[in-house]
């Protein structure tokens, strides 16, 4: 009440005096003006192999015969390099896909991963970590416990009926794509990371025509395969992730999110990738 009593005393003060004609008044005055402030967006861009839209991955891709590596480089290896080239955190999808839009690919079935690696860089280049999931054709320590949602088929593309033991103890092109559709795969991180700006990751991989193939693969004409290897990334947000997880560009996903089956899987990797 007292601060409201004095404001009208002063307010009635000024109109007085604003009423007498005797001379003229100079009232001192202030201000301050902030200094120059640009508000400009974050990037979201990311390269593979050091190119931003179409990027090169070498395979040899005809006139294979059992026991021939389709991936061409150095000891037989391939490599795909994605580098966050922006100025916000991204989180990335990268994987293989059939590029002629079906679910499965019978030559898929005998191209089996003799090496399959992630190595993380920090901004600087220098090497942080190399994780293997297949070495030596056999699935590494971090996809142990998956082994039997992963090992389904064997080389002729039949799916093994008995689930307590992997169908041949090799991993196909088909398995790893199918197994990437899964939740559990999801869950497990293995076809997603996280990067900051200036940070890259390097997936190698080494990938034969399994020697074990038989007549059943030497048909007249041959079998093709319409393979892609795809990168896709977003900014580091649940609501961002979810988003990428339900265009399915780059993982055909075997569940969807009535559940709240991709919220789950982005909260986690937002936390934890």
């Amino acid at each position: 009440m007292k601060k409201r009593t004095l404001l009208i005393v002063l307010l009635l003060g000024f109109l007085a005096l604003a009423g007498i004609g005797y001379g003229t008044f100079a009232f001192f005055t202030a201000g301050a003006t902030s200094e120059k402030n640009e508000i400009s967006s974050g990037t979201l861009t990311m390269s593979a192999n050091g190119e931003t839209e179409n990027f090169r991955f070498d395979i040899a891709s005809s006139k294979l015969v059992p026991g021939d590596y389709i991936t061409v480089g150095e000891n037989d290896t391939a490599e795909i390099e994605i580098s966050n080239t922006g100025t916000l955190d991204m989180v990335y999808l990268s994987n293989f896909k059939y590029s002629d839009g079906k679910d499965s690919n019978f030559l898929s079935n005998g191209l089996v991963f003799e090496n399959l690696s992630r190595t993380v860089k920090d901004k600087t280049g220098e090497v942080v970590s190399t994780t293997f999931y297949v070495r030596d054709f056999s699935l590494a320590a971090p996809l142990g416990a998956y082994v039997l949602d992963i090992d389904r088929y064997d080389l002729k593309g039949e799916l093994f009926a008995v689930n307590t033991r992997p169908a041949d103890e090799l991993i196909s092109i088909r398995e790893w794509i199918e197994f990437c559709g899964t939740k559990p795969a999801g869950l497990a991180k293995v076809y997603a990371g996280q990067l900051e700006p200036g940070e890259s990751e390097t997936w190698s991989m080494k990938i034969k025509f399994h020697e074990k193939c038989g007549n059943e693969y030497n048909i007249k004409n041959g079998f093709n395969i319409f393979l892609d290897y795809g990168a896709e990334a977003t900014q580091n947000r649940v609501d961002a992730i979810t988003n990428m997880l339900l265009a399915q560009k780059v993982v055909k996903l075997d569940f969807n999110n009535d559940d709240g089956s991709f919220d789950e899987i982005a909260r986690d990797w937002k936390d934890t990738l």
